[in-house]
């Protein structure tokens, strides 16, 4: 899969197309409707997306059920989530990450960097 997504320097518009492309016409990835386009499929969650979820370490994200979906065919293109009332949701064009920390909102997006 292919993203022109270079250009776009505003998290909320960035966050919203990622959306988009991830979640299936009928998903808008929260609530309950977290379903992925058939591109995309379930992996562990890197050790450094604890942090931009929200978790100082793995052991504080024990309670949770966290998703994380790549590209078949491009694994840097991915998306990770958890559903804990208000959902945080995170995906990456493989060159930037952008969090939501209420994915019932699509106004809140906020670029993030990974420390590794």
């Amino acid at each position: 899969m292919n993203l022109d997504t270079k250009n776009i320097q505003d998290p909320n518009i960035f966050g919203e197309l990622l959306r988009h492309t991830f979640f299936t016409k009928g998903g808008y990835g929260c609530y309950s409707n977290f379903n992925v386009e058939s591109n995309f499929v379930r992996n562990l969650l890197p050790h450094d997306y604890y942090e931009c979820l929200g978790f100082y370490n793995p052991d504080d994200a024990e309670d949770y059920d966290i998703y994380f979906y790549q590209d078949k065919d491009n694994p840097k293109i991915c998306l990770a989530y958890y559903w804990d009332g208000d959902g945080t949701l995170a995906v990456s064009d493989g060159e930037r990450i952008t969090v939501n920390y209420d994915c019932k909102k699509d106004y809140i997006w906020k670029f993030y960097a990974l420390k590794s």
